[in-house]
């Protein structure tokens, strides 16, 4: 009896061990913004071979020149076992901006009505990132930007948001995506718009190594994390990431930031690589064969094996850590010691440098001849003694 009764003693504890343990990490969904992929879909089975893994989510930019669902194009995504994702810039494709206020006070609505009408039409889930990075100040949208208010950009949200559901595009789920608030300096909590607008949470973030350095994956996105665990419960994405080439070990970043950080932010539950060479940077997977070799060994990972299946149904709010894991000890696309000596020594300092090391070398040559006359004046004294 006794055995019997030490066995149930150890069995509960057992259970009750394992209910305490945490759950088991989710997967995260791998997306991609494939340039041309709206026009060239073949593009997104180009990506599919090279990195050896699907897009769960299909990344495309679309301003208010135009409707923003075209059928053929989702189509497209969604046979591939995607999601489309539309990033929508409330400006024209010169780059005039709608006003969030004009927004908000309905001006907009006859192209909002169509707009949903055709996202409704189509019927399958899809992402719309509207007016994304607003707490920075580089779109028309942006936060001070024209006179724009955290409180005009709350209500242009939500205006968008309500007239979409009224339409019956329920489809669409809506992803508020602010900039990495870079450690504050773009604060986001005045911009959020409420749990009840808001379906995603995101975060874009990137590391452009040469003059503005090499920040760990985790140091990139940690506080805005918390900022966002602070706001909502509602699942994160990284909507936008990516390295550059310039200055450090970009396959190094990016084995640090996709198998060793990314996995351990509990709420994560998406990310999505900017696959494209801009002026600031060459963010493509395969940069370098090394980058390439990096991407498709992370990515191979069962930490990556989200399908479309299994994003779509990622709860509606989400438990788990509000505070971000530590940073990385090392190892994570670092510029060694003297490319950061180089990094820091840019501009006027890098001429302040030179100037210094010039003076430094004339300051020792004379030196070393001042030296060279003594030594040769004591050799002759010494020679002249009898």
């Amino acid at each position: 009896m006794q055995t019997a009764l030490c066995r149930g003693l150890a069995l509960a504890l057992a259970l009750a061990t394992l209910s305490a343990a945490p759950a088991a990490a989710k997967p995260i969904a791998l997306g991609a913004y494939i340039p041309d992929a709206s026009y060239d879909p073949g593009r997104i089975d180009a990506f599919t071979r090279e990195v050896g893994r699907k897009p769960v989510i299909v990344l495309s930019y679309k301003n208010w020149s135009s409707l923003p669902f075209d059928s053929e194009e989702l189509d497209s995504i969604w046979r591939r076992g995607g999601v489309p994702m539309i990033t929508w810039e409330p400006w024209t494709s010169d780059g005039r901006g709608f006003p969030l206020r004009e927004i908000a006070a309905k001006r907009f609505d006859r192209y909002l009505r169509r707009a949903a009408g055709s996202a409704r039409n189509w019927g399958k889930p899809l992402f719309v990132r509207f007016a994304h990075e607003m707490n920075g100040h580089w779109y028309p949208w942006g936060a001070g930007v024209g006179g724009n208010t955290p409180r005009e950009f709350r209500k242009a949200w939500k205006h968008v948001v309500d007239l979409f559901r009224f339409q019956g595009a329920t489809n669409v789920r809506w992803v508020w995506s602010p900039n990495e608030d870079s450690g504050g300096n773009l604060p986001l909590g005045s911009l959020y718009p409420g749990d009840e607008w808001v379906d995603w949470v995101a975060m874009d973030g990137f590391v452009f190594g040469g003059t503005v350095g090499w920040p760990s994956f985790t140091k990139i996105f940690g506080n805005t994390y918390e900022r966002l665990a602070e706001l909502t419960d509602r699942p994160m994405m990284i909507a936008e990431t990516a390295g550059n080439d310039e200055g450090g070990d970009k396959a190094a970043w990016i084995t640090s930031a996709l198998r060793r950080e990314a996995p351990r932010f509990s709420r994560i539950r998406a990310l999505v690589w900017f696959n494209d060479i801009k002026p600031n940077g060459d963010f493509r997977i395969d940069s370098s064969p090394e980058s390439l070799r990096a991407f498709r060994a992370a990515v191979d990972s069962p930490a990556y094996a989200a399908t479309r299946r299994t994003l779509l149904a990622t709860p509606a709010k989400l438990g788990g850590p509000a505070v971000a894991p530590p940073e990385p000890d090392g190892g994570y696309g670092a510029p060694s010691l003297l490319e950061r000596i180089r990094l820091e020594l840019h501009g006027k300092y890098l001429v302040l440098a030179v100037g210094l090391a010039v003076l430094a070398l004339a300051a020792v040559a004379a030196l070393i001849a001042v030296l060279r006359r003594r030594s040769r004046r004591s050799q002759a004294a010494a020679g002249s003694v009898p």
